[in-house]
């Protein structure tokens, strides 16, 4: 977004762009086919059609809203009013005052010419790659792969290639990802272990949450995690102001941030015989324990990757 700097004119209408491209995965010519009345801020929607494909409603991330908001204070005083188009060449249509909507060549030569100036490999920043960055997001936040598709228009058969696959090679590397698909067999499948299940599902969600909230504290824990938290939600309300660490609620002032708060001390607190070593003790932990511990886990865990424990200002 920085390197759009490199050609001011179009600044706005480059970081809109790849914003829609990135954070949204759409393609270049769905973003040739946007038109402004396809963008609803208020509703925070994009209304998305391509050649051939269903259209569809997709959510406007919070990371791209920005930048198209930006661009269509910027078009306002540059694009003719007749126009439709949400992004626009400076030419117009031969015989009309309406000038023409961005081609996909030169969306495909902005994105290069953006990712030159940053410094990038532009064989690598090539369109599919920017979309299955927007994959590898969404199967981060722990998304099914049958929402991704849903959300891109993909047909079942197209899945194999563009999020399947991916969210193989993702999870063979996502060490989180591996603790939690090990403590739901260890409670849910056919090797029972209700202990270490919990020990594994407590650690999922030990290790996002010192990554969001305490990235250099080197004795972090999750009950440090939920200290800070808690010291900062009561610093907030003894000061009569808004906590620096929120999540979305419709509910009470605070009153999301205690209900998340009381969770990690639910998952914290109810592993008793994490510092006990004798085999007595280590059986405890009771199956009924774990099974409600791992589904709650892993909605945490995907809470966090999600970026809805967010500081604010940040």
């Amino acid at each position: 977004m920085a390197a759009a700097d490199s050609r001011p004119r179009y600044k706005e209408r480059t970081q809109a762009l790849v914003a829609v491209m990135f954070y949204m995965g759409l393609k270049p010519i769905e973003v040739f086919h946007l038109d402004v009345s396809h963008v609803s801020l208020g509703e925070r929607l994009v209304y998305v059609v391509r050649p051939g494909g269903k259209p569809r409603t997709q959510p406007l991330e919070p990371d791209a809203e920005l930048y198209v908001h930006r661009w269509l204070a910027e078009r306002q005083s540059r694009v003719h009013k007749k126009t439709l188009a949400l992004f626009t060449s400076d030419e117009r249509i031969p015989g009309s005052v309406q000038q023409q909507r961005l081609a996909t060549k030169t969306i495909r030569h902005d994105v290069e010419l953006t990712a030159k100036a940053a410094g990038m490999d532009i064989v690598r920043v090539s369109p599919q790659a920017i979309r299955n960055g927007y994959i590898v997001g969404q199967l981060r936040k722990h998304v099914p792969p049958s929402i991704i598709e849903r959300v891109l228009g993909l047909a079942p058969e197209a899945s194999p290639s563009s999020v399947a696959e991916l969210e193989r090679i993702l999870a063979s590397k996502d060490a989180v990802r591996t603790l939690l698909n090990e403590a739901w067999n260890e409670t849910f499948g056919t090797r029972l272990d209700p202990s270490d299940a919990y020990r594994k599902a407590l650690g999922a969600v030990e290790a996002v949450a010192i990554s969001r909230v305490q990235p250099r504290h080197d004795k972090a824990t999750l009950g440090t995690v939920i200290g800070e938290l808690r010291a900062d939600r009561d610093r907030a309300i003894a000061e009569k102001r808004a906590p620096r660490w929120q999540l979305p609620s419709t509910t009470a002032e605070h009153a999301g941030l205690n209900d998340f708060i009381a969770m990690l001390d639910l998952i914290w607190k109810g592993q008793y015989d994490r510092h006990v070593r004798d085999e007595e003790a280590l059986s405890r932990v009771t199956l009924e324990e774990a099974q409600m511990v791992v589904p709650l886990a892993e909605a945490l865990v995907r809470w966090f990757r999600m970026g809805f424990v967010r500081r604010s200002g940040l």
